[in-house]
């Protein structure tokens, strides 16, 4: 199956037409077959009971005995009609997910995106330089909007995506990835689809758990005489229950061999013991990434990286072979059962899976781990072409070498609703070295700040960004936006900016650094706080940084009016004096005029009118 291909005439539709539109005729389609298989599954399980309660009442009743190809008949006809409404029932709830991508996608569009649960706290670093300052994982984060990955590892490779510094060729060929991607809509559906239910959500550190156990140094002769003993057990049970074979004879053969069969099974049970549970999760949980990378492995592609990826899971045929470990767990499960523990016991039929699965991982462990990143990275990428068709206003990034840059026109919040998005021009570069943001309270700072970080972040990732144009340069990322004090660690708000502030120093004297810092030094005086921040500035431009900072102090907008070091001072403020809370949110040249701290303290009763 080609969906790439078919992809093309979808992608220039969505041209005609909004992307709401698109998905909602998607999901319409997708109900009405919903609703017709419902109908053919209903008359499939009537006709399944209906001919096995025929079945059952030539058994039961004091009829004649029915010819025996009546019987089969009925008998065959029954299995037919529960498998149709097997069959019925799996397409029902693989058009159940299908369905359920168009409601997400639609629920991104109106902005209840925010009430989704994913919030990639679990992917989060210690003592991250940005993380939670720019709302990259959390509650009503970008990873919230972003994670439309199917398997628990494509989520994980995503915060990988949004957390860590790359390289610019990195970027680049990302974006190239990214932007091939972006009309392939019914991959994405069919990513989404994956699997037989939609709680397997391919969780490799089960994956992971399994392959960190020890090898289990096995004599190649064992196997073999297990297989034979069992083999013989086996046999002699099933005469001794028929009566082929008397119970005395039976039992001088059983007894011997279930003896030889213990010596050799006990101590190996002993030793797989401590990852048999382990094991028997991989039975669920490898579905999804064999069906994922079965579906990557029949795509073809234009740019390097998705080619690249291509060629790590096609050459071994890797979904054949997670699809060989999916059918040993599989078979491990059911010697777990409750009908099967006691013939598998005696038989070693869980042992020998075992075994072989110790074989597979000798074999293939070490693929593994390159079919399991290939698949995630391919998850992540078609995660941000889909934030890319979602958002065709929005413009892939200009990577620039050989300087310092960070310029867009009409720069927009990603997380903000469009109604409420208010764009500003930008630019910070060897000329423009940073801003010093003054302001009135609630004017839009700290907004503007993470708008700047966020489309760095998204940029990075080889997604694009919420502007009409934007260039950029490698840079890392630091930002001080939200640092707390913390009664248990014994740090005040103080001491914990300046920490954060000394790591954003050290990745500056490493290569270039894009800093974003909201309300310096504020829990100081104003004379230590300018003395400071001027400080801190000055180190930041002598290791070629840019970036930008807020501050209420106007005594700050000095440190920008120092002409070496390359700084602006620019504002936001509400444009009536009379009404404090009115912002039209935009940037402003030069140090703010006035402030709203008083009016708004007045507006809200704390303070009477004078």
């Amino acid at each position: 199956m080609e969906i790439s291909a078919a992809q093309t005439a979808e992608g220039t539709a969505v041209k005609q037409k909004t992307v709401w539109q698109v998905y909602e005729e998607h999901l319409e389609a997708l109900g009405q077959r919903l609703s017709e298989l419902g109908k053919t599954q209903q008359r499939a399980k009537v006709a399944a009971i209906a001919l096995a309660a025929g079945l059952a009442g030539l058994v039961v009743r004091d009829w004649p005995a029915p010819p025996a190809a009546l019987a089969s008949l009925l008998l065959a006809a029954v299995a037919f009609a529960f498998r149709r409404y097997a069959q019925s029932r799996r397409r029902g709830l693989d058009i159940a997910r299908r369905s359920n991508f168009y409601t997400q996608g639609l629920e991104r569009l109106r902005g209840a995106w925010t009430k989704l649960p994913d919030t990639g706290l679990d992917y989060a670093r210690d003592e991250h330089l940005y993380q939670h300052d720019l709302q990259v994982v959390g509650e009503r984060s970008l990873f919230t909007l972003l994670r439309t990955t199917r398997s628990e590892v494509g989520a994980s490779r995503l915060a990988d995506y949004l957390l860590d510094a790359v390289p610019l060729g990195e970027s680049r060929s990302r974006q190239e990835a990214v932007h091939e991607l972006q009309p392939q809509l019914a991959l994405r559906e069919s990513v989404a689809a994956l699997g037989e239910y939609s709680f397997q959500r391919g969780e490799v550190q089960i994956l992971e758990r399994w392959m960190q156990f020890a090898p289990v140094p096995v004599s190649r002769w064992k196997p073999g005489v297990m297989l034979v003993l069992g083999v013989g057990l086996a046999a002699a049970g099933l005469l001794a229950l028929t009566g082929l074979l008397p119970l005395w004879p039976a039992l001088w053969i059983v007894l011997p061999l279930l003896g030889a069969q213990l010596l050799l099974l006990l101590p190996l049970r002993g030793l797989l013991r401590d990852r048999v549970d382990s094991a028997v999760l991989l039975a669920d949980e490898l579905t999804v990434l064999r069906d994922g990378l079965r579906l990557q492995q029949q795509q073809a592609f234009l740019a390097p990286k998705l080619k690249g990826l291509l060629a790590a899971v096609q050459g071994a045929d890797a979904s054949q072979r997670i699809g060989e470990l999916q059918r040993l767990a599989r078979g491990l499960e059911q010697c777990r059962k409750e009908w099967f523990y006691v013939p598998s016991w005696v038989t070693g039929a869980e042992v020998q899976i075992l075994l072989a699965m110790e074989g597979w991982r000798a074999r293939y462990g070490a693929a593994l781990k390159g079919w399991v990143d290939a698949w995630s990275e391919f998850e992540t990428l078609l995660a941000l072409a889909g934030y890319a068709f979602e958002h065709p206003e929005h413009v892939f990034p200009e990577f620039v070498a050989d300087t310092v840059a960070f310029a867009a026109e009409e720069l927009g919040h990603p997380l903000l609703p469009g109604k409420s998005c208010v764009g500003n021009d930008v630019r910070l570069d060897a000329e423009q070295r940073f801003y010093v943001i003054s302001g009135s309270n609630m004017a839009g700072k700290s907004t503007l700040l993470r708008t700047v970080g966020l489309n760095a972040v998204l940029a990075y990732a080889g997604a694009p960004v919420r502007a009409r144009a934007a260039r950029l340069s490698e840079m890392r990322l630091g930002a001080s936006i939200t640092t707390a004090d913390s009664l248990l660690d014994g740090r005040s708000r103080f001491l914990a900016e300046g920490e954060r502030l000394r790591e954003m120093v050290r990745l500056a004297k490493d290569g270039p650094l894009l800093f974003l810092v909201d309300e310096i030094f504020s829990g100081t005086n104003s004379q230590d706080r300018r003395v400071a921040a001027e400080g801190l500035v000055n180190v930041l431009m002598q290791h070629g940084a840019v970036g930008a900072l807020s501050t209420h102090d106007l005594a700050l907008a000095a440190i920008a009016e120092r002409g070496p070091m390359g700084g602006v001072n620019v504002h936001m403020e509400s444009e009536d004096a009379e009404d404090p809370l009115h912002f039209d949110y935009r940037l402003k040249p030069g140090v703010a005029a006035r402030s709203n701290a008083l009016a708004i303290l007045r507006m809200i009763g704390v303070l009477e009118d004078a």
